[in-house]
């Protein structure tokens, strides 16, 4: 079961917060009303799925590990807001690459030198 969980929650955050919802009762112990997780899995999906692991893995919290959950979820949250997740190699590899121009270089004269104007 946890295996199961953990491949949903690695294909998309807001899938495993589903999974977790109608397969156990994570939820029920980790919140006191269903609107905040659904809430959550609206707008910060990483943010709820590893509060709620962190928070059945230890208990509590405050512990290390509901904090350390917190964290990289808040910062997975907002790498996916900002694009930044979905960006692989290949697209990077797509982007044209841009000259940065250089300041006092004739680059119509073969052999110049940069010169101070």
């Amino acid at each position: 079961m946890g295996c199961l969980l953990a491949v949903f929650v690695l294909i998309s955050p807001r899938l495993g917060m589903v999974a977790i919802w109608l397969l156990t009762d994570w939820e029920d112990r980790v919140f006191n009303s269903w609107v905040i997780p659904l809430l959550g899995i609206i707008f910060v999906p990483w943010t709820t799925v590893l509060y709620t692991i962190g928070y059945i893995v230890s208990g509590d919290t405050a512990s290390p590990w509901g904090i350390m959950g917190l964290i990289i979820g808040v910062f997975l949250d907002m790498m996916s807001c900002c694009g930044l997740v979905e960006t692989g190699p290949q697209q990077l590899a797509e982007e044209p690459a841009r000259s940065i121009p250089r300041l006092g270089v004739d680059s119509n004269r073969p052999g110049s030198s940069p010169h101070l104007a």
